[in-house]
């Protein structure tokens, strides 16, 4: 499957601790075809800030997660 195809009309939350990556990010996911990328600057070393970007990323996007997926620098690399 070609990068474009994964992101083509695809909705994002992005997160991380530097804000200015996740911009570049999110930049890039735009520009493959990505319609919202919501960023969320956040250290998800506690399960209170990861509750939050949960619900964060809900009220969002308006709707409950049903089939959230998890790109890893391994399986999806994006050039910034």
């Amino acid at each position: 499957m070609t990068a474009n195809k994964l992101f083509f009309h695809r909705k994002f939350a992005i997160v991380a601790r530097r804000e200015n990556k996740l911009n570049e990010v999110a930049e890039k996911c735009r520009s493959l075809g990505a319609t919202d990328v919501l960023v969320l600057p956040t250290d998800l070393s506690s399960v209170e800030t990861s509750a939050g970007c949960v619900e964060k990323t809900v009220q969002h996007f308006k709707r409950e997660i049903a089939n959230a997926r998890t790109f890893t620098s391994k399986i999806l690399q994006i050039n910034i």
